[in-house]
């Protein structure tokens, strides 16, 4: 995996890696910038032209919980919670989770995954 540098060809390695270990039916890497947050990279999104390399709020309620908390964030009908947004055509997703992405002690991102049945992350 460091055989690269170049950091979209590492997220998508971690993307791909991480399938083999956790199944999702798809997923998202979102990076702090200025701006906000931006979706960097992304597997089997629904709507992908409308989020990759888009930004988002970083006051967006999920993202400030992972931050504050510095754990996974799990939502197990994530259209019962006001604060999901579903970005890119995520509305009918039945289980989320969110991950931080940590470098030492500051949270720079978080990687998204999604199951579109209610089969919860454990």
């Amino acid at each position: 995996m460091t055989a690269s540098l170049d950091l979209e060809t590492i997220l998508n390695r971690l993307l791909e890696h991480l399938r083999s270990m956790v199944p999702f039916g798809s997923a998202s890497v979102f990076l702090v910038e200025d701006a906000g947050l931006r979706l960097v990279t992304g597997r089997n999104l629904r709507r992908p032209d409308e989020v990759l390399r888009h930004i988002f709020p970083l006051d967006d309620a999920l993202f400030r919980e992972i931050c504050r908390t510095s754990r996974p964030l799990m939502l197990e009908d994530p259209a019962a919670h006001p604060e999901f947004k579903g970005w890119g055509g995520t509305q009918g997703i039945q289980c989320w989770l969110g991950v931080p992405l940590r470098q030492r002690d500051e949270v720079i991102g978080y990687i998204t995954l999604d199951r579109y049945e209610k089969i919860p992350y454990s």
